[in-house]
């Protein structure tokens, strides 16, 4: 009868430590937060009222949607193994519980064994399984369960990790120290969120450790205790239920540089009070998270590249535009026979103008001023005027036909339509304004051809070109005479002779 009284008395004390556990808070997707919950195993999530409640500031929000999504997978744990080193026949025991929890092990989860008496015997926080149970075999035989001092020295080498971490502690003996509150164990347990579960004697040193750190006691002497663990522990490996809310909406200037957001968390009866921090950055991911949000920014910043492109191209353009009529004009002033043309029509004959200069002759004065002392003095007309020297025909050069005058009109190339009166002996034609008919064309050389005047016949001359002349469509080999409306190819440029 008294067995039976202490199983019920055992089992409601299980009942009243049965509490779910936030593990964490994860804000990755905001303005989702994900609060990661480990709910009872006698208790589902999904039977309770929830009520979620942040605070900014000084404003309350209340969550009104809450939605629940769970996970089938298990993950992997790191358990560690604390065990008192008794006597040979309560070692037994302990071994056997051990032993039966240690082969419950997966292989994704990890081992830590600690064995310890009036101080810590042995602590191996990553052992292999198979080693880990010849440790336990071999267990030491010690007195004296000093819980609260092993287990102080022990959250001094346990560090926080990725993998979840579970403390079972199998203790024979009744505890001989007391906790103090302001002991590792409580701080590194609340912080790690690191569970202790305890299969010992039913007293009250074991049972607040158990309930401080959210984890749940079984009497030793229970032999239904080691099955009733593991059934806890494999849903305690199960991933921790999901409470997905929308957060309210924050400016990023309003929390900038980061603020923290309080949420209190009602889950039943259990009360929860957690928090997280909020970044701009943070914000910024959690809506570069959304679809939507991502598609629409990607095609906005699209066009503002397209137009900021189209913006500089069209004052590159508005630029060599520019630069390129600035260029134009110092050709033109440079240009001899753009002054002499700059009246005429595109595509109409020249308007020439001919001015007559009557000279007075010298010899009239001289005749005033000496009177009638030279008249017998003969002056020859040789010294008075000298008639102009007509250059003669090479001998080389083949005849042609004789002009009074000769015109070149541009036809093709840039600026077609211009007129040029050819009004010297001899005219170099280029693409620099040293020349005297300059002609802005990329493919003409800087002294690419020459036409000279004799005895009224024009005759061209190639000044070795790059690209050659070509006179009615055949390339200039040598000098030849020029006749109306031969046809001359310089480069782009095609100019057209008239001579009259």
């Amino acid at each position: 009868m008294f067995i039976k009284f202490f199983l019920l008395l055992s089992l409601f004390t299980i009942q009243i430590l049965a509490e779910g556990t936030v593990e964490k808070i994860d804000v990755k997707n905001f303005p989702f937060v994900h609060i990661h919950y480990r709910e009872d195993s006698k208790k589902q999530v999904q039977n309770e009222p929830i009520q979620i409640i942040e605070t900014f500031k000084s404003l309350k929000n209340e969550v009104e949607t809450v939605n629940i999504l769970k996970h089938s997978t298990l993950r992997p744990i790191h358990l560690i193994l604390s065990i008192q080193a008794s006597s040979w026949e309560k070692n037994k025991l302990s071994k056997k519980i051990a032993e039966t929890i240690i082969q419950n092990l997966s292989n994704e989860d990890k081992l830590g064994i600690h064995i310890y008496g009036k101080d810590t015997i042995f602590l191996d926080l990553d052992i292999p399984v198979s080693k880990g149970l010849e440790r336990i075999s071999a267990l030491n035989i010690g007195e004296g369960n000093y819980l609260f001092h092993s287990l102080d020295f022990l959250f001094t080498q346990i560090k926080e990790s990725e993998i979840p971490i579970y403390i079972l502690n199998i203790s024979p003996e009744n505890t001989l120290d007391i906790s103090n509150p302001n002991s590792l164990i409580f701080k590194k347990s609340k912080d790690y969120k690191i569970p202790i579960t305890i299969i010992g004697k039913d007293e009250r040193a074991n049972i607040h450790l158990c309930g401080v750190t959210k984890g749940k006691f079984y009497p030793i002497n229970d032999t239904l205790a080691p099955s009733l663990f593991l059934n806890d522990f494999y849903h305690y490996r199960k991933k921790p239920t999901i409470l997905e809310y929308e957060s309210t909406e924050l400016d990023i200037l309003e929390i900038f540089p980061s603020k923290t957001v309080k949420v209190d968390i009602k889950i039943g009866k259990s009360k929860f009070s957690t928090s997280y921090t909020i970044t701009p950055l943070g914000i910024l991911k959690g809506k570069f998270s959304n679809v939507k949000f991502f598609y629409t920014f990607t095609f906005f910043l699209l066009l503002i590249c397209v137009l900021f492109i189209y913006s500089i191209n069209q004052r590159r353009k508005a630029k060599a535009r520019k630069e390129f009529l600035k260029k134009q004009e110092e050709v033109k002033k440079s240009d001899l026979y753009f002054h002499e043309n700059n009246s005429y029509t595109p595509g109409k004959k020249p308007m020439v103008s001919t001015k007559i200069i009557e000279e007075e002759n010298p010899l009239n004065e001289l005749e005033m001023d000496l009177g009638d002392g030279i008249d017998d003095y003969d002056i020859e007309d040789s010294d008075m005027e000298e008639e102009p020297e007509i250059q003669s025909i090479p001998s080389d050069l083949p005849k042609g036909e004789s002009y009074d005058s000769a015109f070149l009109i541009q036809k093709e190339g840039p600026n077609p339509g211009r007129q040029f009166t050819i009004h010297k002996e001899e005219i170099i034609i280029g693409s620099t304004p040293e020349n005297d008919l300059v002609l802005w064309d990329n493919t003409i050389s800087p002294k690419h051809a020459k036409i000279k005047k004799y005895n009224d016949t024009y005759y061209i001359y190639d000044l070795v070109s790059l690209r050659g002349i070509y006179i009615n469509g055949r390339k200039l080999l040598k000098p030849r005479p020029l006749y109306d409306f031969d046809e001359i190819r310089l480069g782009k440029t095609l100019l057209l002779f008239r001579g009259k």
